[in-house]
């Protein structure tokens, strides 16, 4: 297997440096001082065609002049010089680069032709690069930064791939604000060479990452980055932010990186594929990866709340809530240990609301061991960080009243904050702390150094709770090689496909599903959802023509009664009326490959089993005789007043079915059935996808 040249451009020896100079109000000079003040050990080689020194390094006139040929070129200069200077560094063994400068892909036919003039030079001397149209790199393990904001905060394990240079440099302050470390940034551009796929592999492998963030405006090789997600994350957690799914996204990314962008609901797809969890901002994005980067995961979505304020812990209660999470009362036996320790006006129950007290080994240690020592709980959401900034105004104030140490304050805090930032490794249970303070404030900043993320708001901190089970859970259904998707799952495939499916909404409990029938409208149907279970209406865990609240909250109680100890996720789903059923499907053979399927649906599939299949990929021609070698095949007529079937869309179907069989490996077998008939336009209702093992 050849050597990821990522290797070489985020560990290089050596840069040589073109664009730099001794006016600090350019671009390139600002990037440069990074890489020489930043911490950088190796040897930094800036060309100058006029300056002999550069920052108080040697300049040399031009790339030729170099004794020895550097690891990295590193250019920011005008786009016209770059193929000349392309040329140098392949006649002088240069191998990697890195290309800031902008106005190629993205700007059109004309940028796209001087980008081709990029790749041909590239490939003629066999240079890997990074751009153009990026920012370039960070790796704080080596303190290499090209980006043009410096980088204070310490080596953390966040790596982070973004299609924008500002989601790699401008945001440095802001991990410093929110104590989040960095392992390696990189900066990809237009991907006229290495792209993201280049760039997850490298991460992967990493051994300082633990979570990877994307920014994503489009993906070059969708099957090779499917792959290659699909590897790292049993190991490693990695966050998406997808932002072309839009017409204004859409619109933004082609003028920005150039990216060609796809509908939401097939990133959808994709993603949930990979396993990769999906952020809908850049503050989850920033958030999540945190979190998976520094906690344990949780065994179960089981959550306790510690809060010195009614507020800010009932918030974070709701909030849990409508993430899937479940804040549990404690036993009565737990609940009368913590009465015990705590004031007369404190809730207990969980929520545990100690209200405001300064007892700082009754808040950072006694109630979290308590806590986190429950079997039944599988995690804990703080609030009640208080570090000495809030005494001094009032010890200002109070100067002449009273007399009250301020440093020994700052030690008890210390001694607490110690303590407390030891029990998510003690207890291997993950701990998120929210604070309306910041890193001014001297606990926040200990807690953070220590490992356990803070962050600025209740809800912030249970949404990356959340994201951590949502990660839990993904591991462990490719540890224990999930065989099937749910029908849920299975359909949002399809959609991205584009396959009709039904309208339909995953609910969890009974506030969400009286919102989710009204969204959708009655009659509805609700049906058990998960992957672990199959055969629904021999179960028993399907409800059809549901009209109205009460006979929902009914059909929803036996169901969840039913699903015993699966996870009670229900399906709200519009019923669609038709009479004709129909099945269509995928089977993956051993010699043939991936087959497609089709014929009588409902009942009639085992009872008459005809059905009729082609080889994948199908064209239009291969879908329509498909649908008339059926006995059957006049149920697609027009006939008893209903409207004939509309081929081309069942054709489509079809071929999309072949399709995703040849993309999709892992995919053993795709069932819809029934495929109904809805005024002669064939929806989806029920779907199964079963994967390979």
């Amino acid at each position: 297997m050849p050597t990821n040249p990522l290797q070489t451009i985020m560990n290089p020896e050596s840069i040589v440096y073109l664009g730099g100079s001794n006016s600090m109000l350019t671009m390139g000079t600002a990037q440069l001082i990074n890489i020489v003040k930043g911490g950088y050990k190796g040897k930094i080689y800036p060309i100058h065609r006029k300056e002999k020194t550069v920052l108080g390094l040697t300049a040399y006139p031009d790339i030729t002049s170099m004794d020895k040929p550097a690891d990295l070129a590193v250019i920011v200069i005008p786009g016209k010089a770059i193929p000349g200077v392309l040329e140098e560094c392949g006649k002088t063994g240069i191998r990697h680069a890195i290309i800031i400068t902008a106005g190629y892909g993205e700007i059109g036919k004309k940028g796209k032709l001087l980008q081709q003039e990029l790749i041909a030079i590239a490939q003629k001397y066999d240079i890997r690069f990074l751009g153009p149209n990026c920012i370039g790199i960070v790796n704080s393990a080596i303190g290499l930064n090209t980006t043009w904001f410096p980088s204070k905060y310490r080596a953390g394990h966040v790596g982070i791939i973004s299609q924008s240079g500002s989601y790699v440099t401008q945001t440095l302050t802001y991990f410093e604000k929110l104590g989040m470390g960095i392992s390696q940034a990189i900066s990809v551009g237009n991907q006229a060479d290495i792209d993201m796929v280049d760039c997850l592999a490298y991460l992967g492998e990493d051994a300082q990452t633990r979570s990877i963030a994307l920014y994503i405006e489009g993906i070059k090789r969708p099957m090779a980055f499917l792959k290659t997600a699909r590897k790292i994350i049993p190991q490693k957690a990695i966050i998406a932010l997808y932002v072309g799914g839009t017409e204004a996204g859409a619109r933004a990314c082609s003028s920005h990186t150039g990216s060609m962008a796809g509908p939401n609901e097939l990133y959808n797809g994709f993603f949930h594929q990979a396993g990769i969890l999906r952020a809908r901002n850049v503050t989850d994005l920033f958030d999540w990866s945190l979190a998976l980067a520094q906690q344990p995961l949780p065994k179960g979505k089981n959550i306790a709340i510690l809060t010195n304020s009614g507020g800010p812990g009932s918030s974070m209660a709701d909030e849990a809530n409508h993430c899937g999470l479940k804040i549990p009362l404690f036993s009565q036996d737990i609940q009368n240990k913590i009465k015990a320790i705590t004031p007369f006006t404190a809730a207990y129950v969980n929520p545990v609301d100690i209200t405001m007290n300064y007892d700082l080994e009754l808040l950072y240690k006694k109630l979290p061991e308590l806590i986190l020592n429950l079997q039944t709980i599988d995690g804990l959401l703080f609030y009640g960080i208080f570090g000495t900034i809030h005494f001094q105004d009032k010890i200002a104030l109070a100067s002449d009243l009273s007399d009250i140490p301020l440093d020994l304050m700052e030690q008890m805090m210390e001694k607490a904050c110690n303590e407390f930032i030891k029990l998510p490794e003690k207890f291997k249970k993950p701990i998120l702390c929210a604070c309306f303070s910041g890193r001014e404030d001297n606990a926040v900043a200990r807690i953070q150094d220590g490992g356990i993320p803070v962050y600025p708001t209740p809800g912030r901190a249970v949404r990356a709770m959340a994201a951590l089970w949502e990660y839990k859970k993904i591991k462990e259904a490719i540890e224990k090689g999930q065989t099937a998707l749910s029908e849920f799952e299975s359909k949002k495939l399809l959609a991205s496909y584009q396959v009709p499916i039904t309208r339909e909404i995953l609910v969890k409990d009974g506030e969400s599903l009286l919102k989710a029938a009204h969204q959708i409208s009655y009659p509805v149907v609700l049906k058990a959802c998960s992957p672990d279970i199959a055969h629904k209406t021999e179960k028993g865990l399907i409800r059809v023509d549901i009209r109205n609240d009460d006979e929902a909250k009914v059909a929803f109680n036996e169901i969840v009664v039913g699903m015993n100890g699966n996870e009670k996720t229900v399906l709200v789903q519009e019923m669609i009326k038709g009479k004709r059923e129909l099945v269509a499907g995928l089977t993956r053979d051993s010699q043939f490959g991936p087959c497609v399927m089709f014929g009588l649906g409902g009942i009639f599939t085992e009872i008459l089993k005809d059905i009729s299949f082609r080889v994948s990929p199908l064209e239009k021609r291969d879908a329509l005789e498909m649908m008339h070698e059926i006995k059957g095949h006049k149920i697609l007529d027009s006939i008893r007043g209903m409207k004939a079937a509309e081929l081309n869309i069942l054709a489509d179907i079809l071929i999309a079915l072949g399709k995703i069989g040849l993309e999709n490996e892992n995919i053993k077998e795709i069932d819809i059935n029934p495929l109904i008939l809805s005024a002669g336009k064939p929806v989806a209702v029920d779907a199964l996808v079963v994967l390979e093992t």
